[in-house]
């Protein structure tokens, strides 16, 4: 059993505990048995590798994460793809409210 640490591209890196070691050792996006000791109280998205180590990623590096997040939320505001997005949508066709409407009242409200 091992712990690894997964850095797959376009994702967020993921962090298993006790796996079976030969269904992970010969995946290149994985890091068998990783000392996180320097990462361990960091996000899961702040994390980054650097040869076969987990480093915490600069600040400049957490803002494009955070920016990419953001980026990603306001797109799915904006195509109704959240919580309620579909008694939204029935609300801006039966002409209730419009959907800039809606869109900026979800963004004041989450703060983006």
């Amino acid at each position: 059993m091992a712990n690894i640490a997964i850095f797959k591209p376009n994702q967020q890196p993921q962090y298993l505990t006790s796996v079976n070691t030969p269904d992970y050792s010969s995946d290149p996006d994985v890091i068998v048995n990783p000392d996180i000791s320097a990462v361990q109280n960091v996000p899961l998205k702040y994390w980054k590798r650097v040869g076969n180590q987990v480093k915490e990623m600069t600040l400049a590096e957490k803002a494009q994460v955070d920016l990419t997040e953001k980026t990603a939320r306001i797109t799915a505001i904006s195509n109704y793809q959240f919580e309620g997005g579909q008694l939204a949508e029935a609300l801006v066709s039966a002409g209730l409210i419009t959907k800039i409407q809606i869109v900026n009242f979800i963004r004041q409200k989450e703060g983006i």
